[in-house]
């Protein structure tokens, strides 16, 4: 295997751990109790629930109104699906960091 071979899985190898890094934070975030209590319970949980409220409201009726509410619910759905995909990816790239060392160790290898 040539070295730019092993550059490029060595690449691979710190953009992953530079992912999992990202998750392990997400986990130590989540084990935070007032990340919990205001995160995960009153903006993914509560928050949906006022803003959907909100939308039977007369005083929100108006198009614009109605935007911003929109706007918000998309927000959270947003800031939810960002750090479910931090989560994903790096459950994902905790197993295929081991996968990269040990396919650089053959290459390194062949290379003796």
């Amino acid at each position: 295997m040539y070295s730019n071979d092993i550059k490029q899985i060595e690449l691979q190898i710190d953009t992953a751990k530079e992912l999992v890094k990202d998750c392990d934070a997400l986990d130590r975030l989540y084990k935070n109790k007032d990340f919990v209590r205001l995160i995960e319970k009153k903006y993914f949980q509560d928050e949906p629930v006022r803003l959907t409220h909100l939308l039977s409201d007369p005083r929100f009726q108006t198009p614009e109104a109605r935007t911003k509410l929109h706007e918000q619910m998309l927000a959270v759905s947003l800031l939810l699906d960002f750090l479910r995909n931090i989560n994903r990816t790096g459950d994902e790239l905790r197993e295929k960091v081991a996968e990269f060392e040990q396919e650089r160790e053959l290459a390194l290898q062949e290379q003796e």
